[in-house]
């Protein structure tokens, strides 16, 4: 059930066993690289993959999970880095594959990194957005994280949310995230997908109400959400939630769209171009793949006494702090959203009708 660096990590709340797969490990017991073998470079801790004008290079994880988290930090390509791209995704394979992307589009030297989150359905993406940071990601490390959770369904009414943040202090607040269980804190998280959260109304130990709760899945980088994509298969919009996935980065040459529309191309003089890497994590419930889809979807989920940390209700939405966060970030580091992007799309998309963020 667990990979095999993991350790299980449970304790008994009430009539309910809470549980979770942890794993912190160096880069080549969770990955190995995927391609351009001498574009990796190993530095103690430190990963570093490079990119010329020969090739790029790329990682994989070992194994294919289905719900939990994975997290690794980065620190991005310093000076000038127009037209390089460094990804961190998760994907499932195949013509009608589901994906979250984190792409960190490069720039010339002074003018900011811009960050690109995507998210493909059924082999279906086209869902761009488009902002710059608050910080200069290419001068310390920064997390960047997944996690993706399910729960079980006891009420007619669906949403999930997909949550992109980082993990960076507010201008306005020097406020750090943790998620909670209800009962002491369990991870701080960088990036959220939930999917298909649902269950009727709970308590709280603080006294907190919740009622009919709708799932999110959400992105974070250092903990500041950045992005929600809700769930909304109750008006026909397919949502991934059935497919396990592998956990990817990579560093390459998109010289012909990713700096001001392709504009700006990649100068080689400066290469090589160096992504850094460290702090691998994946806490999360692996899949093999001799088993067959829906029955790693039944082993990942929680049931009965069996409660992973990532179906806890706490993890269901929004806290009030991180709807303002969101908010934030939108008003003020949005540069693009598909959503509003009418040229493109001149029939909005209907899940643009119907996104929203909720909080508790």
């Amino acid at each position: 059930m667990a990979v095999s660096v993991s350790k299980m990590a449970g304790f008994f709340v009430g009539f309910f066993l809470i549980v979770g797969l942890v794993s912190s490990a160096k880069f080549d017991e969770l990955f190995q690289p995927s391609w351009a073998l001498d574009h990796f470079a190993y530095e103690g801790e430190l990963l570093r993959l490079k990119l010329d004008n020969y090739s790029g290079a790329g990682f994989q994880s070992k194994s294919k999970y289905m719900f939990g988290k994975v997290t690794v930090q980065i620190k991005l390509v310093e000076g000038d880095s127009a037209g390089t791209v460094t990804a961190f995704y998760m994907s499932s394979e195949g013509p009608y594959h589901n994906e979250f992307d984190f792409e960190f589009l490069g720039n010339t030297t002074g003018e900011p990194y811009l960050v690109q989150t995507n998210v493909f359905v059924n082999g279906v993406g086209n869902k761009e957005q488009r902002l710059n940071l608050w910080f200069d990601p290419t001068k310390d490390f920064h997390s960047y994280s997944l996690l993706w959770n399910q729960r079980q369904v006891v009420d007619t009414e669906y949403l999930s949310v997909v949550l992109f943040c980082m993990s960076e202090v507010m201008p306005f607040g020097a406020w750090k995230l943790c998620v909670t269980s209800g009962f002491g804190s369990v991870h701080t998280i960088q990036v959220v997908l939930f999917f298909d959260l649902k269950f009727s109304s709970c308590m709280f130990p603080d006294g907190a109400h919740l009622g009919f709760i709708e799932t999110k899945s959400e992105f974070l980088v250092d903990e500041t959400p950045i992005r929600l994509h809700t769930n909304m298969e109750n008006k026909g919009i397919p949502f991934p939630k059935d497919q396990a996935m592998g956990v990817y980065s990579s560093i390459w040459n998109a010289d012909d769209w990713a700096t001001q529309g392709g504009r700006v191309k990649t100068d080689w003089s400066h290469a090589p171009f160096v992504a850094s890497y460290k702090g691998f994590e994946i806490d999360a419930c692996e899949c093999p793949v001799s088993v067959a889809a829906v029955d790693n979807a039944k082993k990942c989920s929680s049931s009965g006494e069996k409660r992973y940390w990532w179906d806890e209700p706490t993890l269901s939405e929004l806290s009030a702090h991180q709807s303002h966060q969101l908010l934030w970030v939108k008003a003020n580091h949005m540069v693009y959203d598909y959503c509003s992007d009418t040229a493109r799309f001149p029939v909005t998309p209907l899940e643009c009708l119907h996104h929203s963020h909720r909080h508790h």
